[in-house]
C-alpha cells in the first residue's frame, strides 16, 4: 500500500482514511488501516469505536461487537460525552453519566 511507504507511522493520515473508509462503506480497506492505527496507538479508543463504526454502517453488527470487544480487552477507554452550555454568561458543563458533575466557568 502506498501509504505504509509514504507515511508508515502517521496516525493522522491513517486515522483519516479509516474515516474515508467508513464514509465510502469500504471494511477490507478499513481493516488494514485500523490493525495499523493499532500497532501505532493501542490504547486510543477512537480506532475501535471507528472501526466498529465502519462495520455497523454496514450492517455487520458481530464484527462491530468484536472489536468493541477488543478495546474493552486492549484496556482503550472512551471518554464519556460532555456538554456545556452558556447560561447568564456562565458556561456550565455536564459530563455524561455523572449526575455530579456540573461545573461552572466565569467567560
Amino acid at each position: 500500500m502506498f501509504i505504509e511507504i509514504m507515511c508508515p507511522h502517521s496516525e493522522v493520515t491513517w486515522g483519516a482514511l479509516l474515516m474515508g473508509c467508513r464514509t465510502r462503506g469500504e471494511a477490507e480497506l478499513g481493516l488494514q488501516c485500523f490493525q495499523k492505527l493499532v500497532e501505532i496507538n493501542s490504547k486510543a479508543a477512537q480506532w475501535y469505536v471507528l472501526m466498529g463504526d465502519v462495520y455497523a454502517d454496514i450492517g455487520r453488527w458481530e464484527n462491530a461487537y468484536r472489536i468493541d470487544g477488543i478495546r474493552r480487552y486492549s484496556g482503550a477507554k472512551k471518554k464519556p460525552g460532555a456538554a456545556l452550555i452558556e447560561v447568564n454568561h456562565r458556561l456550565h458543563e455536564f459530563i455524561a453519566g455523572d449526575e455530579h458533575s456540573k461545573k461552572s466557568y466565569q467567560p
